[in-house]
């Protein structure tokens, strides 16, 4: 899914951890790879270095089910407030989390509430440090706010590749 087409003209670059995991209540400290060079730094770091026009955050629910949210919205801004520093014309948008299926039964404890209210503390911090939210729910969730069997992989838990172009489509038309 992260081979999706950001149009041949866009300058594009996905920031993950080695471990592939970036929980909210860490995220500030959290090293993701560089592309531009494979070493390890924080995101504030990366952002100084290549800074982006626009920067994306799309955070999954890992952790999720063990944050509080004191240390989840304690996380969250320090990681938009560290790009904000190093970057300071980089326009930044937060994306919602995705939701679970209304079938999901994972054991990390996530459910479609829990989401919808680290949902609300994401618009929160977006309010307080003035950039701007993205609630890709409005888009993938069923009328319940469950993330649509349509948009799930099969694990009810991450996005399908349909949900990714659906991303997509959403960004290519809603131009910050």
């Amino acid at each position: 899914s992260f081979g999706a087409n950001f149009g041949s003209t866009a300058s594009a670059q996905v920031w993950l951890p080695a471990g592939g995991s970036l929980p909210a209540a860490d995220a500030a400290g959290t090293r993701i790879i560089y592309p531009n060079d494979g070493t390890e730094k924080s995101p504030a770091d990366a952002a100084g270095l290549y800074q982006p026009a626009r920067l994306v955050i799309y955070l999954g629910g890992d952790s999720l089910g063990s944050a509080d949210q004191a240390s989840f919205i304690a996380g969250y801004s320090s990681l938009v407030k560290g790009i904000q520093a190093a970057s300071p014309e980089t326009r930044i948008i937060c994306c919602s989390i995705g939701s679970v299926t209304a079938a999901y039964t994972g054991t990390d404890g996530l459910t479609a509430s829990l989401v919808a209210q680290a949902n609300q503390w994401i618009q929160q911090v977006c309010a307080d440090t003035g950039v701007y939210y993205a609630d890709l729910g409005a888009i993938l969730n069923d009328t319940s706010g469950a993330l649509s069997a349509e948009f799930a992989a099969t694990d009810g838990r991450s996005i399908s590749a349909a949900g990714i172009s659906k991303i997509m489509d959403y960004f290519r038309m809603h131009g910050i």
